[in-house]
């Protein structure tokens, strides 16, 4: 029996969620139903659910949303500027949720969907090429003040201290004084070019969707939108700071460590990115390229040794994750010294698949065993040159095959 789940909106935070059966739904209701829909998981039971994701939809047999209806789910989502009557969720938005009663659960927003304009006549539904997740509205998107009146404080940068910066885009040591006093790093494009708005946008999101299902891969983001006014304009990230070494500096740091320790050391870093990248894939979308200037590491933690690692790798920032139409495009939300290393990397870096990214990240691994001095030991060499040529096909058995690896140097046995 199909059954889903459909959200009603209570207030600027709240939803109350219903599940319906699918068989007992006639087109005339279908079109009545809300707007809100969460999505599938893989725990259908609505009993246990602790989570759910949320997206705006409306099916074929339903009619445009009106002002107030509109205005009822813009609560949950950031939109994008422009007038358009086709609209679709690029992002869920996100509820954590508890039971009311036998059927009704109640959620509680943790963080805001994103909402992009779609083209397309209002009588002529967008098709399939466009994306999922459509609705039209006769409402049109009004600038959202609420960014213009929290404009940051930006505060002077501290020696020593990591901060990303691209061609595209810079980060800052910065103060929402609205928000809070924690200061965090706010990235922002240097030049506001259209076609790259949306690329930081997305980039947010997804950062913020990695940090939700795995926290620590990449860094935490606090606050995300767009400032309308004053010196800085454009979409932005802020987020709490990227935690650790440059790969350089941290084997710098291991000169008096064995060849095995240091295999060991890398083992580890590529599995606990091969666990993010995993994560990125079963939320839908792929990292991109990886360059060394995007990768933080530093020791696992004594108070966690259940997690198994040496160290841990934080992505500080995804910016392959959307889409570019060129090289240069791409490469300009890249830290500028991985340029080089961008250009000699295997594949297509503009290709979006889950076998450019297992590419990505057996040359990865290829460039840490070089600056870390390390041949074929642990026979990750291998296995890094057998990523590049294409020879796993899933991240599972990329994740597997190095935890066989490191177990096999632990003494447990290799893999079978």
């Amino acid at each position: 029996m199909s059954r889903r789940l459909h959200a009603t909106p209570l207030d600027a935070k709240t939803i109350a969620i219903r599940e319906f059966d699918t068989a007992e739904i006639d087109l005339k209701f279908d079109a009545a139903l809300t707007p809100l829909l969460v999505l599938p998981s893989e725990n259908d039971d609505l009993r246990r659910r602790r989570s759910v994701q949320v997206v705006v939809t409306v099916p074929g047999t339903g009619g445009a949303l009106d002002r107030s209806e509109a205005d009822a789910v813009r609560n949950y989502f950031e939109w994008e500027s422009g007038d358009s009557f086709w609209w679709k969720t690029q992002y869920p938005a996100y509820f954590d949720v508890e039971r009311l009663t036998t059927d009704i659960l109640v959620g509680k927003l943790t963080r805001r969907g994103g909402i992009l304009p779609v083209a397309g006549a209002p009588g002529r539904r967008p098709d399939a090429s466009q994306g999922t997740h459509f609705f039209g509205t006769y409402a049109t998107r009004e600038p959202d003040a609420a960014f213009v009146r929290d404009l940051p404080e930006l505060l002077p940068p501290v020696d020593g201290e990591y901060l990303f910066e691209s061609a595209r885009t810079r980060e800052q040591r910065a103060r929402f004084p609205t928000l809070g006093p924690e200061i965090v790093r706010l990235r922002t494009m240097k030049d506001v070019v259209l076609r790259e708005r949306g690329a930081l946008v997305e980039e947010g999101q997804r950062l913020a969707a990695l940090g939700s299902q795995r926290p620590g891969s990449v860094p935490e983001v606090l606050h995300q939108g767009t400032l309308e006014s004053g010196a800085l304009r454009g979409p932005f990230i802020a987020s709490r700071p990227a935690i650790g070494l440059e790969p350089t500096d941290l084997f710098a740091g291991l000169s008096g460590a064995t060849v095995m320790q240091r295999a060991t050391v890398i083992g580890g870093a590529l599995l606990d990115v091969a666990r993010t990248m995993a994560v990125a894939h079963s939320l839908g979308f792929t990292t991109g390229a990886l360059s060394p200037g995007l990768l933080r590491l530093r020791p696992a933690s004594l108070q966690t040794p259940d997690r198994g690692l040496p160290l841990y790798a934080m992505l500080a920032a995804i910016p392959g994750a959307p889409s570019a139409k060129t090289f240069a495009m791409l490469t300009a939300r890249y830290p500028m010294e991985d340029k080089e290393y961008l250009r000699m990397h295997p594949g297509d870096v503009l290709v979006k698949s889950s076998e450019q990214d297992l590419r990505s990240l057996g040359a990865l691994g290829l460039y840490l065993l070089a600056i870390g001095g390390v041949g074929s030991e642990l026979w990750l060499d291998e296995m890094m040159k057998r990523l590049v040529k294409d020879e796993f096909s899933h991240v599972q058995e990329v994740t597997d095959c190095l935890v066989g690896l490191l177990g096999y140097r632990a003494g447990r046995g290799p893999a079978q």
